[in-house]
């Protein structure tokens, strides 16, 4: 076995490697890591000496086989770019692949790695951590294949071309059957920012791991989390402008935070609100309906924690939308439960109103409930209970309890509701999809909220997020 010493390499190189003022070339710093002999273990670090461009017109060469004992750490300098742009152009599959046990982490400081298939994969039992890297023009940044494991802290990762546009297929995290990965911030929403990707962060069967405190922006599909995938910690993500925020197979699916300030976050009620923040599908068609069916798989929740909004007078603002009820997706005794808390920033100084509605297809928005909440409240509790007396009728009740700035809580709405799918109050259709919406109007400038809890359970099979 062999114990190298540190090394420095530049792109020029030409010395011996051993100290930063003699630097070796990145290639042969590699080769000494990836020789015949293998390593004593320990830790071995590569230093970057002197920034600038590393052109890998190949993919470079190397075997972690024979350091899977120890840890290799490459260290980089801030202004160096690491470009896998090969002669003939695109991209070369991926900057390094581990396995066997090897351990690699790359401390960018701010570096930058582009044009790669992959930045690291990782596989059986390789582990790779990139932090502080700056991502642009790969399709993938860390992918993890069976039993690899990753880690991330801080960076910026961009999965749009040398053009601006996003890549085809491009995904920030991809881990499938039995990778594990932390991605668990140091701070809150101001570390690892995923964006511009076809999906930000891709959880396949048997993965497992942390999310906590990343920011997740511009994606078609920010989570995407497949069947049998365990529940990831995402305590808490800030999502901003996805089509989708979170993509689940996964059934029930719990995604909670603790009540503090910092928290699950789609930008609800913003000009960054995710399209739709959370849905399920079971990716195939059950009685007719897509993504769902009738069964009977467990209610599930959903935990929703928007930041603060401040609005003026007169504003309307949509809140968590709690679901979408599929065609012909109630059955006989099904239920369903709404529950939204909101908190008020010191008291309210005027009458706020608070509305459940519902829509299905062309009919027309149906006012469900409307909620007076009284000047002086500091928080509210709105809950909506609907159960599905038979084919065609469905009933409910809508309450509010609110708690002014005394504690006195005070029942303020109750009503039950039953009619005709796609008439009157209630308004669900069996033909066509039915949105179950809520929003809150306040009526003095300077008044705000935070939407800190919102929850759904059903027994409804066919009920998306």
């Amino acid at each position: 076995m062999t114990t190298p010493a540190d090394l420095y390499y530049s792109v020029a190189g030409g010395g011996s490697g051993t100290s930063s003022g003699s630097p070796t070339t990145f290639a042969a710093a590699l080769g000494t890591f990836s020789a015949a002999v293998p390593l004593e273990p320990g830790s071995y670090t590569l230093h970057d000496a002197i920034s600038g461009t590393y052109a890998f017109l190949t993919q470079p060469s190397f075997n972690s086989r024979n350091w899977a004992a120890s840890t290799l750490t490459i260290t980089a300098l801030a202004a160096s770019i690491y470009d896998g742009t090969p002669t003939a152009g695109g991209r070369n599959p991926e900057f390094l692949a581990l396995g066997n046990g090897a351990r690699l982490a790359i401390t960018a400081n701010g570096a930058t790695f582009q044009s790669w298939e992959a930045v690291l994969r990782c596989s059986r039992d390789g582990s790779g951590t990139l932090n502080n890297a700056n991502v642009k023009n790969c399709t993938r940044v860390l992918s993890l294949g069976e039993g690899g494991h990753g880690q991330a802290v801080n960076g910026d990762w961009d999965g749009r071309d040398t053009n601006g546009v996003v890549i085809t297929d491009s995904v920030g995290l991809l881990c499938v059957i039995g990778s594990t990965y932390d991605l668990q911030q140091p701070s809150n929403y101001t570390g690892l920012k995923i964006h511009h990707f076809d999906r930000g962060v891709v959880l396949s069967e048997g993965s497992s791991g942390h999310l906590d405190y990343m920011r997740i922006e511009n994606c078609d599909v920010g989570v995407d989390i497949g069947r049998g995938a365990g529940s990831p910690n995402m305590q808490p993500i800030r999502f901003k402008n996805c089509a989708v925020g979170i993509r689940t197979e996964v059934w029930p699916l719990q995604i909670t935070s603790d009540d503090t300030e910092w928290s699950n976050t789609f930008a609800l009620g913003t000009a960054d609100e995710c399209g739709v923040p959370v849905m399920w599908t079971s990716g195939g068609i059950v009685d007719g309906i897509e993504g769902g069916g009738y069964d009977s798989r467990p209610s599930w929740q959903i935990n929703s924690f928007p930041e603060q909004v401040a609005v003026t007078a007169t504003t309307t603002t949509g809140l968590f939308a709690p679901c979408y009820v599929m065609a012909k997706g109630p059955r006989q005794g099904d239920t369903m439960k709404v529950t939204q808390n909101l908190v008020f920033a010191g008291t309210l100084n005027a009458a706020a109103t608070f509305k459940f509605t519902t829509h299905s297809g062309a009919l027309p928005v149906v006012d469900m409930a409307v909620v007076s909440i009284p000047t002086g409240t500091a928080y509210c509790t709105v809950v909506a209970e609907l159960f599905w007396q038979n084919t065609t009728d469905v009933s409910g009740g809508v309450w509010a309890h609110c708690v002014d700035s005394t504690g006195l809580v005070k029942v303020l709405y109750q009503a039950i509701v039953s009619a005709s799918p796609g008439t009157g109050y209630g308004a669900f259709s069996n033909t066509v999809s039915t949105r179950v919406n809520s929003s809150l109007k306040l009526n003095a400038s300077g008044n705000s909220f935070q939407l800190r809890h919102a929850t759904c359970d059903s027994t409804v099979g066919a009920v998306r997020f």
